[in-house]
């Protein structure tokens, strides 16, 4: 990934290139990483969630990952300011990758790298290893199929969250988008793995974030 702007490893300002296929506002407030190019996370402090994660999945690292023997860490690791692992000690959620272990699990160092705890939300077990982990799999076929597809994904929440241990917000449900180049895929879920096809209008609308596609 190019990277257009970094500062410090925070967001101080309104609006940055998160790459160079997408401009984000909405997330100045964050703790930002670029975690050796392998993706990006906006980490909220106050819900201890990343609100926003972004990677570009090539054909190459598709291809490289599927052909991998699936190098996994042997812990999550705290990073950042990000929650210690045993917070999630029965939660009865999860521990659910935004940028997953099987699009960059092509060695056992780049695998690691995907189980930092500001790359995770809590996620029930239906969502974690249902649906979520459906679409995991969709972005490898986009990305063999078109080359390049950029994956934007990160927390919904409602009213009515709850907190593991008064700590982690539990959002309601997550967004996903797929971003190639013909096309940008929007998709919603729930905590119980349902979910639907959705358009960038809504995806904006729940999360109060804003995209733009200069390459679009």
């Amino acid at each position: 990934m190019k990277k257009i702007l970094i500062l410090l490893g925070f967001c101080f300002c309104f609006s940055l290139f998160a790459n160079e296929h997408v401009f984000v506002t909405g997330v100045s407030d964050c703790e930002y990483t670029n975690h050796e190019s392998l993706y990006e996370t906006w980490y909220d402090t106050n819900y201890k969630n990343p609100r926003l994660v972004i990677w570009d999945l090539t054909f190459e690292e598709a291809v490289s990952s599927d052909q991998a023997s699936g190098n996994r860490a042997s812990k999550f690791t705290k990073f950042g300011s990000s929650v210690d692992q045993k917070v999630y000690n029965k939660s009865g959620y999860d521990k659910g990758h935004m940028c997953p272990n099987g699009d960059r699990d092509w060695s056992k160092e780049s695998a690691e790298i995907t189980f930092r705890m500001v790359n995770i939300c809590p996620q029930s077990s239906k969502l974690n290893r249902g649906s979520w982990k459906q679409f995991e799999s969709y972005g490898h076929k986009l990305a063999k199929s078109t080359m390049l597809v950029t994956i934007i994904c990160g927390p919904i929440y409602s009213e009515t969250d709850k907190y593991i241990k008064s700590i982690v917000r539990i959002p309601y449900g997550f967004f996903k988008m797929f971003i190639t180049e013909n096309k940008i895929e929007c998709y919603i879920f729930n905590q119980e793995g349902y979910y639907y096809k959705t358009d960038l209008s809504q995806i904006e609308k729940v999360t109060n974030l804003k995209f733009s596609f200069p390459n679009k």
